[in-house]
């Protein structure tokens, strides 16, 4: 546990390391607060992992808890799989619903966790790459809707020069781009960030969940 006097290694935490923590003082699971700061479940487990070398801590709980400590933070640690958006409706709300109100939440329940995920992207996320070209792509966890795609930029950092349209894998699972990395330093492309939600689910057509890469460049 932290002592207050002793940071105890949690001034080598990155922000993005904290971000991550933060929500699983919160309540959160990782593959929930994957989601919540868009990112995949890969990139939060090695967030995450990095976390616990740092502190020496034996799980990402205990790290969490730490970090919540030293901030002060109201603890909510939690130790089961998957979070609940909203409380669990008790027997007497669930009495009070016909069947056609409960049927529609649970189809609502059902469709929110059954939405196409990124699985994976090039470069990875938190990656260093030299400049020059190079090739941007996201893979999903199913196949997606031909031509309907949303690579999106922000001001967090440099999005990369691109040549489009999108090129889609055989498996209808991939979407690439053949890219130039020019500014030195740290690049932001997100998947999905609303309002653009042009990645879609190639049998429901439901849009994908958002995701968030993040890669740099070096100053060679």
């Amino acid at each position: 546990m932290d002592n207050g006097g002793d940071n105890g290694g949690l001034d080598r935490l990155t922000e993005r390391e904290k971000r991550v923590l933060r929500l699983l003082a919160s309540g959160h699971s990782v593959k929930s607060a994957a989601a919540e700061d868009a990112i995949t479940d890969n990139a939060a487990n090695e967030l995450l992992r990095s976390a616990r070398r740092k502190l020496g801590t034996g799980s990402s709980r205990e790290a969490a808890r730490r970090l919540a400590g030293h901030e002060g933070r109201a603890q909510k640690i939690r130790d089961d799989k998957i979070v609940v958006p909203h409380p669990p409706a008790g027997a007497d709300t669930l009495a009070s619903m016909d069947q056609g109100t409960i049927a529609m939440l649970a189809a609502a329940i059902a469709a929110s966790a059954n939405v196409a995920k990124v699985v994976a992207t090039e470069p990875a996320d938190g990656a260093e790459i030299a400049a020059g070209p190079f090739t941007l792509s996201v893979t999903f966890d199913r196949a997606m809707a031909p031509q309907h795609y949303s690579f999106v930029r922000t001001d967090e950092g440099v999005f990369p020069e691109c040549a489009g349209p999108p090129l889609l894998s055989a498996d209808q699972r991939t979407y690439s781009l053949e890219c130039t990395a020019k500014a030195p330093g740290k690049h932001v492309v997100y998947f999905n960030k609303p309002p653009y939600t042009a990645f879609r689910d190639a049998a429901t057509g439901t849009p994908a969940g958002a995701a968030r890469l993040e890669f740099t460049v070096r100053d060679d």
